[in-house]
C-alpha cells in the first residue's frame, strides 16, 4: 500500500473495511517503512493530522498492516529508469517520489495506489505524456529505453482505493450504508467513488459510471 489509497479511506470513514477485505484475501497488507512514516510517525506531530495516524497506527498494532524495511538498492534502480523517461526543455523529469517506488520495490504481486502516474507508466506510457504535456503546456519527448528497463524489472498489477471500494460492496461489507432511495445501491456507490475521487483517488466519471452499471 502507498500513503494515498490509506488515506482515501480514512477521510471517507472507510478504513474499516480492510480488516473484512484481508480476512477473505487470506494474505498480507503491507506497508513500507516510508510510508509508515508519511501515514503515522510525521503526522502525529501535526495537530491536524494526528487523529488519523493514530486510527492507521492502531490497524498496525491490530495486525492489519505490516510495517516492511524498503528496499532501497531495488527503488533506487527502479527510480533511475523511472525518473529518466520522459524529458522536458532537455531535462530528465522526475515524476515518481520515494516512498512510492518502494511500494513497487516490495510488491510481489499487487500494489494499491491512488496516484495516476505510476498505473499509466506500466500501462500506458504515451497516454502518461500527453497528460504530463497537458500540464505543463509544454512538449514532453518518451525514451522508449527508459520505459522498457523500468517495465522489465516491475510485475505487478497497480489497483486503486475504488477498486477496494468495489471490492467491499460486492461482497456486500457496504449493504448496511445503501439509503432507502430509488436506486439506492448506485446513490451509495456515486457517494463513496465520488468520494475517494475528490480527495485523490485517480478515477473517472467512466469509470464511476461503468461500476455503478
Amino acid at each position: 500500500f502507498d500513503s494515498g489509497p490509506i488515506i482515501s479511506l480514512t477521510m471517507n470513514n472507510l478504513l474499516w473495511i480492510l480488516e473484512p477485505l484481508k480476512k477473505r484475501f487470506k494474505g498480507n497488507f503491507i506497508i513500507p517503512d516510508s510510508v509508515y512514516y508519511e501515514l503515522v510517525e510525521r503526522p502525529l506531530k501535526i495537530k491536524k493530522y494526528e487523529y488519523e495516524a493514530i486510527q492507521i497506527s492502531k490497524m498496525i498494532e491490530n495486525g492489519i498492516f505490516d510495517v516492511a524495511t524498503s528496499n532501497k538498492s531495488e527503488r533506487d534502480n527502479l527510480l533511475k529508469y523511472a525518473n529518466s523517461s520522459f524529458t522536458c526543455k532537455g531535462r530528465n523529469m522526475k515524476i515518481i517520489q520515494d516512498a512510492e517506488m518502494d511500494v513497487i520495490a516490495l510488491s510481489e504481486e499487487t500494489a494499491v495506489i491512488d496516484e495516476r502516474t505510476v498505473r499509466l507508466l506500466i500501462e500506458d506510457p504515451w497516454d502518461l505524456r500527453n497528460l504530463l504535456e497537458k500540464r505543463l503546456h509544454s512538449d514532453v519527448q518518451l525514451n522508449a529505453n527508459s520505459i522498457k528497463e523500468f517495465n522489465k524489472m516491475v510485475g505487478v498489477q497497480i489497483i486503486r482505493s475504488s477498486e477496494l471500494v468495489s471490492a467491499a460492496y460486492s461482497v456486500g461489507l457496504l449493504k448496511e450504508m445503501v439509503p432507502r432511495l430509488k436506486n439506492g445501491k448506485q446513490v451509495l456507490l456515486d457517494a463513496v467513488l465520488w468520494g475517494l475521487k475528490s480527495v485523490g483517488c485517480a478515477i473517472t466519471q467512466d469509470e464511476i459510471d461503468e461500476i455503478k452499471s
